[in-house]
């Protein structure tokens, strides 16, 4: 479930970095620019927060059999 949250993340980050690539440049920032940046900021940040968490977890010891 993990790993398919991430990736979700990550599609959806792509598709919404292509979108603003798409978008005219002007000097000023239209509404539909300033909502494309707030998106990718966000999705970004829930990227990272993902990963963080990830990186955060102690690694789970796997009990191995004594050989005697």
């Amino acid at each position: 479930m993990e790993k398919k949250r991430r990736i979700i993340i990550a599609v959806l980050l792509l598709l919404s970095i292509g979108n603003f690539s798409r978008l005219t440049n002007n000097d000023n920032i239209r509404p539909i620019q300033f909502i494309s940046i707030f998106v990718i900021g966000a999705l970004t940040a829930l990227l990272i927060a993902n990963y963080s968490r990830r990186l955060q977890r102690p690694a789970t010891l796997v009990a191995m059999p004594m050989l005697a």
